[in-house]
């Protein structure tokens, strides 16, 4: 397998060759595989050409998954963790304020800024109290942003949901009930084009029961790249959690 270099870092990439391609195509997916799809008459040069022209968009690319990677191990909320927001990872910053009864979160900057009291050494009630307080802020954050996704898109679907609701759901993203649309409140963890996809999807049930060709030819009119977007929610979404 040939590799690409940009600075020190080394990129395996592995070349696809077909009779069908007019050009040369690049692809990375999360699992960091680089892949070349290529006329079967292109040159190594000219794929190289093609690589080093890209090099920023790769580097891109595997900055944003590195930062959408779960963390191997349960968060104790301590400085230097990360969390995640609309589908990027934020440093977490802890500060102790014997002033404060209980814990508080703020994003400033692009920084988790969580204050706390200052709990006794192996205090039971610390991690319980602080996870409560990131999931209300969360929670927040999907009560202030969600409503307004979904009455942006209504008009665009041609329906008037009865209600927004944000909710804990079991197993589900969103729901469609008597034109209610109910949201996990965790879709807001979730990059804003996959939280989009689930909004337009369930508005399209405030017009379509089933899911037959003609709910799917309605997301697709409002949301051309929808499949990519369901996609993405199925081989991450149980990676959406604190």
């Amino acid at each position: 397998m040939k590799e690409l270099e940009i600075g020190k870092i080394k990129i395996p990439y592995k070349v696809i060759w077909s009779e069908k391609r007019a050009s040369i195509g690049i692809s990375i997916d999360d699992s960091m595989e680089l892949k070349v799809k290529a006329p079967t008459n292109t040159s190594f040069n000219e794929i190289k050409n093609v690589l080093d022209k890209k090099k920023k968009w790769i580097l891109n690319k595997i900055k944003r998954f590195e930062e959408q990677k779960p963390p191997s191990l349960e968060k104790e909320f301590l400085s230097g963790e990360k969390l995640k927001y609309r589908g990027r990872r934020y440093r977490l910053k802890v500060q102790k304020n014997q002033e404060i009864k209980k814990p508080k979160l703020k994003f400033q900057n692009g920084t988790f800024n969580l204050y706390t009291p200052k709990y006794e050494d192996q205090d039971q009630k610390r991690k319980k109290e602080i996870k409560k307080t990131v999931e209300n802020w969360y929670k927040n954050k999907a009560e202030q942003d969600f409503p307004n996704r979904v009455y942006k898109y209504a008009p665009q679907i041609g329906v008037k949901p009865n209600d927004v609701i944000i909710d804990e759901m079991n197993k589900k993203w969103g729901e469609c009930k008597k034109g209610e649309i109910k949201l996990h409140w965790k879709l807001i963890l979730a990059p804003v084009k996959i939280q989009d996809y689930v909004i337009v999807h369930e508005l399209t049930h405030v017009k379509y029961e089933k899911h037959n060709k003609t709910f799917w030819h309605t997301i697709g009119s409002v949301m051309p790249d929808y499949e990519e977007r369901m996609e993405w929610l199925r081989k991450n979404g149980k990676t959406l959690k604190i």
